[in-house]
């Protein structure tokens, strides 16, 4: 009888963990390797990936949405390319992007904070770290709010997370923060 209850246990733990599998784009894990970049995969919180609409103005490699959380991720992945000098440019990419998504009227701000050197280093093994925080456009998300945590490193990429969300209160937007960022046993 302990053999019947330990075999149903453990097939509704492994179908617990199916439930869990998140379906990555072709060329993702590539793409990651390529630029460098380590990837801490949300194995909690009932995180699936979801459709992104091929008509939003900035699109993205991953998008990870969690019920329980309520948070949805998506992820930009701009690698640096020697012979295209716009993937050389973190600010302009990051303000592009920013001016994409974000309502952009005389009723909604957008707040930034740059991270030092040394915390953009530290918590991202990156050069560079910025965060916003706006209203986005309806066409990119029906969430009301959005942080944006743009990262970058000189050589490797700029990678850019969008956070959408309900609660400005909401605990995942800080225990998700560092979902992505560069290797840091590599120069």
């Amino acid at each position: 009888m302990r053999c019947f209850f330990f075999f149903v246990a453990m097939g509704l733990l492994v179908n617990d963990l199916q439930a869990q599998r998140i379906d990555y784009p072709p060329g993702f894990a590539r793409l990651l390797e390529q630029c460098d970049l380590v990837w801490f995969e949300p194995l909690d919180a009932g995180y699936r990936d979801t459709y992104q609409n091929s008509d939003n103005p900035v699109m993205c490699d991953l998008a990870l949405r969690s019920p329980k959380e309520k948070l949805e991720i998506r992820l930009k992945i701009i690698p640096w390319l020697n012979r295209d000098v716009k993937t050389q440019a973190p600010n302009v990419i990051t303000w592009r992007a920013l001016t994409d998504v974000a309502v952009n009227d005389d009723d909604n701000l957008i707040s930034g904070i740059q991270l030092s050197q040394e915390e953009a280093r530290e918590r991202f093994g990156a050069d560079m770290a910025l965060m916003y925080f706006f209203k986005p456009k309806p066409i990119f998300s029906n969430y009301p709010f959005c942080r944006m945590l743009a990262l970058a490193k000189a050589g490797k990429a700029t990678v850019l997370v969008f956070y959408f969300f309900e609660d400005e209160n909401n605990p995942a937007l800080d225990y998700r923060l560092e979902l992505i960022g560069f290797n840091r046993g590599k120069s």
